[in-house]
């Protein structure tokens, strides 16, 4: 199965249903991505489902219609 993203795209991360993250992805491993946080600079691994390409796209998966954008 080829990847949606490569190592150092940049991706959209929904946490919590309710929360956008910008992440980078730094490593590839079957179905999961470890992606690293623009913000604060963690790291954590997530399946390909949890990313979108654009904020947009990860704004419309967001149920209940109000995400909120971390800004630490």
């Amino acid at each position: 199965m080829a990847s949606r993203f490569q190592i150092d795209d940049t991706a959209w991360l929904v946490e919590s249903n309710r929360i956008i993250r910008e992440v980078r992805i730094i490593r590839l491993e079957s179905s999961f991505y470890v992606v690293q946080f623009k913000d604060s600079g963690g790291a954590i691994r997530v399946r390909g489902t949890r990313l979108f390409a654009t904020e947009e796209e990860a704004k419309k998966s967001v149920r209940g219609g109000n995400p909120q954008k971390r800004n630490w």
